[in-house]
Parts: C-alpha cells; structure tokens; sequence
C-alpha cells in the first residue's frame, strides 16, 4: 500500500509476485473460510514455523466480509511481519510464539495478535516506534487503513507480551 501511495509500482509488483511465490509453496491449511485471509495467514504461519515460532490460531472468518480483503490482507500482515521479527530476537526457540484470533460479530472483525517481547518499547501517538531507520511505516499503514472502516489499532506491551489489537467496523450494518 505504502508502495503504490509512493508510486512505486515496479516495487509494488515484485512484492505481489513475490507474495504470490510465497503463497503457492506454502502448505495448504485451513485457518479460516475467507480464501485469501486463509492464504495469508498458511503463508505467515509457515514461514514463522521456519523461524522455530509456535504459532496459535483461531480465526472465525466467513467470505462474505464486510472490509475490503486487500486492506485487511495489508493489516495482517504488517502485525504477522512484526510479531515474527520479535520473535527472531528471541534466542531461546522455545519461547518464540504468537497467538492470534479473529472473529466477526455484527459482521465487525476483531484481530488480536500477542507475542512475547521483553525489549522494551517506546510508542509514541499510540504506535511502536521502531529503532530500526526506514522502519514503521507499518504500523502507520495499518492505522490509516482501520480509520477507513471507523476501526482502530491498538498496540500493548506489558507482563512480556506485546498485543496489537484492531477493530474494522462493518459500515453496512450501522446505515
């Protein structure tokens, strides 16, 4: 999305192919009944197996969703890419984890995403602030992207776990 926004579009399109490669290697699992949200969440789960990260799922997702499915694609995995590369910090593989649920009440999606960290995090407007330069424009993008469904994003760091939790709102439902 930050591709497209910054006209990058040959960037952009590697990063699809790229997405695409990914995700016809990727071990087919059923995760949930939205075929794309599916794709994405078997594509990050294996590729967080790879990294020794136990992954926890629970997803209540139908087809018929009221979000955008791109958007929603964008959201989740910029807090997949993010739970991942915590866990990497993490030397103790055993420990190396990430929970995340999904449900649809009202045809509203709740998200809720939770890793072990115990680096301390800085936010500030309510978002990490990376350390790294050139880095968190994904949590930026995923904001943007929830206020476009009345939605938020919210990001916690307390008793060693870091949770990012996101609300889309159904639109259609409250007209």
């Amino acid at each position: 999305f930050l591709l497209i926004d910054n006209d990058d579009k040959q960037q952009a399109l590697e990063y699809i192919e790229q997405f695409h490669l990914d995700i016809s290697t990727t071990q087919r699992a059923q995760y949930c009944e939205n075929i794309i949200i599916n794709s994405l969440v078997a594509n990050y789960v294996n590729k967080a197996l790879k990294h020794h990260i136990k992954v926890t799922t629970l997803i209540h997702l139908p087809n018929d969703i009221s979000t955008n499915e791109i958007d929603l694609s964008v959201i989740l995995s910029n807090a997949f890419e993010n739970a991942i590369n915590a866990n990497l910090k993490i030397e103790d593989v055993l420990l190396r984890d990430i929970h995340i649920r999904c449900k649809t009440t009202n045809k509203d999606i709740q998200i809720k995403i939770q890793n072990p960290n115990h680096i301390p995090v800085d936010f500030e407007d309510g978002l990490p602030v990376s350390r790294v330069p050139d880095h968190g424009f994904g949590t930026k993008s995923m904001r943007m992207l929830a206020k476009r469904f009345d939605g938020t994003v919210e990001f916690d760091q307390s008793n060693g776990q870091f949770t990012c939790v996101i609300y889309l709102m159904n639109k259609k439902a409250r007209t």
